[in-house]
Protein backbone atom coordinates (compact mmCIF):
# COMPACT_ATOMS: atom_id res chain seq x y z
CA UNK A 1 0.00 0.00 0.00
CA UNK A 2 1.19 3.50 -0.66
CA UNK A 3 1.47 5.86 2.29
CA UNK A 4 -1.56 7.81 1.05
CA UNK A 5 -3.75 4.69 0.69
CA UNK A 6 -2.70 3.62 4.19
CA UNK A 7 -3.60 7.03 5.56
CA UNK A 8 -7.01 6.97 3.87
CA UNK A 9 -7.75 3.40 5.00
CA UNK A 10 -6.98 4.24 8.64
CA UNK A 11 -9.06 7.42 8.47
CA UNK A 12 -12.04 5.58 6.99
CA UNK A 13 -11.74 2.84 9.64
CA UNK A 14 -11.87 5.60 12.28
CA UNK A 15 -15.05 7.07 10.84
CA UNK A 16 -13.75 9.85 8.62
CA UNK A 17 -15.80 10.59 5.50
CA UNK A 18 -14.91 12.28 2.25
CA UNK A 19 -16.56 15.63 1.85
CA UNK A 20 -18.78 16.06 -1.17
CA UNK A 21 -17.52 19.62 -1.57
CA UNK A 22 -13.96 19.89 -2.82
CA UNK A 23 -11.47 17.12 -2.07
CA UNK A 24 -11.63 17.36 1.71
CA UNK A 25 -12.50 15.15 4.66
CA UNK A 26 -14.88 15.29 7.61
CA UNK A 27 -13.84 14.17 11.08
CA UNK A 28 -16.59 12.14 12.79
CA UNK A 29 -16.95 14.82 15.51
CA UNK A 30 -17.30 17.63 12.96
CA UNK A 31 -19.90 16.24 10.58
CA UNK A 32 -22.53 18.62 9.40
CA UNK A 33 -24.94 18.35 6.54
CA UNK A 34 -26.19 21.01 4.19
CA UNK A 35 -28.87 20.84 1.57
CA UNK A 36 -27.64 21.47 -1.95
CA UNK A 37 -30.65 21.28 -4.21
CA UNK A 38 -32.20 17.84 -3.82
CA UNK A 39 -29.32 16.11 -2.04
CA UNK A 40 -27.31 16.47 1.16
CA UNK A 41 -23.56 17.02 1.20
CA UNK A 42 -20.94 16.80 3.94
CA UNK A 43 -19.53 20.20 4.77
CA UNK A 44 -16.23 20.31 6.60
CA UNK A 45 -12.63 21.05 5.74
CA UNK A 46 -10.78 18.84 8.18
CA UNK A 47 -7.34 17.57 7.30
CA UNK A 48 -6.59 13.86 7.56
CA UNK A 49 -4.13 13.02 10.32
CA UNK A 50 -0.64 12.01 9.24
CA UNK A 51 -0.91 8.52 10.74
CA UNK A 52 2.36 7.24 9.27
CA UNK A 53 4.50 9.98 10.81
CA UNK A 54 2.58 11.11 13.89
CA UNK A 55 2.43 8.91 16.99
CA UNK A 56 -0.34 11.11 18.43
CA UNK A 57 -2.48 10.42 15.36
CA UNK A 58 -1.86 6.67 15.68
CA UNK A 59 -2.72 6.90 19.38
CA UNK A 60 -6.10 8.38 18.39
CA UNK A 61 -6.63 5.57 15.87
CA UNK A 62 -5.76 2.99 18.53
CA UNK A 63 -8.13 4.70 20.97
CA UNK A 64 -10.92 4.47 18.39
CA UNK A 65 -10.07 0.80 17.83
CA UNK A 66 -10.33 0.04 21.57
CA UNK A 67 -13.98 1.05 21.57
CA UNK A 68 -15.09 0.26 18.03
CA UNK A 69 -12.88 -2.02 15.98
CA UNK A 70 -10.86 -4.64 17.85
CA UNK A 71 -11.67 -7.35 20.33
CA UNK A 72 -9.17 -8.86 22.79
CA UNK A 73 -7.86 -11.40 20.27
CA UNK A 74 -7.28 -8.70 17.68
CA UNK A 75 -5.41 -6.59 20.25
CA UNK A 76 -3.19 -9.60 20.86
CA UNK A 77 -2.60 -9.92 17.13
CA UNK A 78 -1.85 -6.20 16.91
CA UNK A 79 0.75 -6.53 19.68
CA UNK A 80 2.39 -9.48 17.91
CA UNK A 81 2.52 -7.57 14.61
CA UNK A 82 4.12 -4.60 16.36
CA UNK A 83 6.62 -6.91 17.99
CA UNK A 84 7.55 -8.45 14.63
CA UNK A 85 7.86 -5.07 12.92
CA UNK A 86 10.50 -3.73 15.31
CA UNK A 87 14.12 -4.50 14.53
CA UNK A 88 14.74 -5.60 18.13
CA UNK A 89 11.66 -7.77 18.32
CA UNK A 90 12.52 -11.11 19.88
CA UNK A 91 9.90 -13.70 20.67
CA UNK A 92 9.79 -15.69 23.84
CA UNK A 93 7.45 -18.67 23.40
CA UNK A 94 5.58 -16.79 20.66
CA UNK A 95 3.85 -14.49 23.14
CA UNK A 96 4.23 -10.86 24.12
CA UNK A 97 5.57 -10.57 27.68
CA UNK A 98 6.50 -7.60 29.86
CA UNK A 99 10.01 -7.49 28.38
CA UNK A 100 8.42 -7.14 24.95
CA UNK A 101 6.41 -4.12 26.07
CA UNK A 102 9.43 -1.82 25.69
CA UNK A 103 9.93 -3.07 22.14
CA UNK A 104 6.29 -2.49 21.26
CA UNK A 105 6.36 1.00 22.76
CA UNK A 106 9.31 1.91 20.54
CA UNK A 107 7.63 1.07 17.24
CA UNK A 108 7.28 3.97 14.84
CA UNK A 109 4.01 5.48 13.69
CA UNK A 110 4.53 3.84 10.30
CA UNK A 111 5.03 0.40 11.88
CA UNK A 112 1.89 0.92 13.96
CA UNK A 113 -0.09 2.00 10.90
CA UNK A 114 0.81 -1.17 8.98
CA UNK A 115 0.06 -3.42 11.98
CA UNK A 116 -3.23 -1.58 12.54
CA UNK A 117 -4.34 -2.10 8.93
CA UNK A 118 -3.25 -5.75 8.94
CA UNK A 119 -5.15 -6.38 12.18
CA UNK A 120 -8.43 -4.91 10.92
CA UNK A 121 -8.08 -6.66 7.54
CA UNK A 122 -7.54 -3.52 5.46
CA UNK A 123 -3.92 -4.08 4.42
CA UNK A 124 -3.39 -4.62 0.69
CA UNK A 125 -0.17 -6.09 -0.65
CA UNK A 126 1.58 -4.20 -3.44
CA UNK A 127 0.60 -5.41 -6.88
Amino acid sequence: MTPETQRIAIAEACGWKRSDLRPSWCHPDNWSMAKNGSYEVWVSRDKLPNYLNDLNAMHEAEEHAIHNLMDADEWGEYGMLLKRSHSHGLFLNGEVDYHDLATILHTTASQRAEAFLRTIGKWEEAK
